[in-house]
Parts: structure tokens; sequence; C-alpha cells
């Protein structure tokens, strides 16, 4: 033991880590660890890890933020070109389906194409899908450009689940 932690008896050690009122009753146990915030405690704990999983953490942190805010904002955008919630409720089925259909296949493609490949082409497939329905607004532009997003996200989708 340290020497600053050695006690002459069990008293010692119990004041130590005990209060004791007048009364002799316990009051106000001390805890063994020193207190730390939250946020420091969470920042010790990702410094610890390497830095591509670091890397990694904060490419999910701006995918989810980025995907969550196109998601809001894209059915704004296509209520205010004058579409009805019908065609934006075919384009948000479409995109689902086509992700429901092509999960699969998209897992074996990154086995084929490599981990780092399938990130770029998921990550380059969404924003041509976003540019081209910025670029050119349409019925059918929409509802291909989701078909488009429905299925190669799936690549960094099933990628993610392979942790």
């Amino acid at each position: 033991m340290p020497p600053a932690m050695r006690f002459d008896n069990t008293q010692d050690l119990l004041n130590r880590f005990v209060r004791v009122n007048k009364h002799g009753g316990r009051r106000n146990e001390r805890k063994f660890k020193k207190k730390t915030s939250v946020i420091s405690t969470y920042i010790s704990r990702i410094r610890a890890f390497s830095h591509n999983a670091r890397l990694y953490l904060l490419s999910e942190a701006v995918y989810g933020v980025s995907t969550g805010i196109f998601q809001l904002l894209f059915n704004f955008y296509v209520l205010s070109l004058g579409y009805n919630e019908a065609v934006l409720g075919n384009m948000v089925a479409a995109r689902s389906m086509t992700s429901l259909i092509l999960a699969l296949p998209m897992g074996f493609m990154i086995n084929r194409i490599g981990r780092r490949n399938a990130i770029a082409l998921s990550i380059g497939g969404f924003a041509v899908s976003v540019a081209f329905m910025l670029l050119f607004p349409g019925n059918i532009m929409f509802l291909a450009m989701n078909i488009l997003q429905g299925g190669l996200p799936n690549l960094w989708v099933a990628w993610r689940w392979s942790f």
C-alpha cells in the first residue's frame, strides 16, 4: 500500500471514508472515486480509442445528422414545389422498398468491392442523388433518385453491421 493510504486502525479507515455525527451514526458517505463530469468522462473514453475508431465515430455522427436534416428538409422542399403528400409518400415507399429488396445483395457486393470502396460508393451515390433532385426537380427524377437512395446507402449500413 502507498504510504498515504496506510491507516493505524479500523477507526482511522472508517473516519477516512465515512463522516460520523455526534451520536455515532453515519452521515454523508463519501465515494471512493473522484467526482468527474459526464462530459469529461465521455471525452476521456473517446480519446482512448484509436485514430481510426475516432474517425469512424465522427463519420457516423456526421452521416446521421446530415441524413436526418436532409429527410426533414427534403419533405418540405417537395411540398413547396406543389407536389402533394401522396407523391411524397410514394417516394418514401420507393426508398424503403428498394432498401428492403437490395439489403442482402448489397451485403454480398461489399465483400466483392471492399469496405472502403463501399463507403465511397454509398456516400457518392447519396450526394449524386441529392444533386440530381435539386438540379432537375420532377416526379420521375424524384422517384428514380429515391430508388438510388434506397439502394446505395445499404452499402454503408451493411458495412456498419459487420462489426
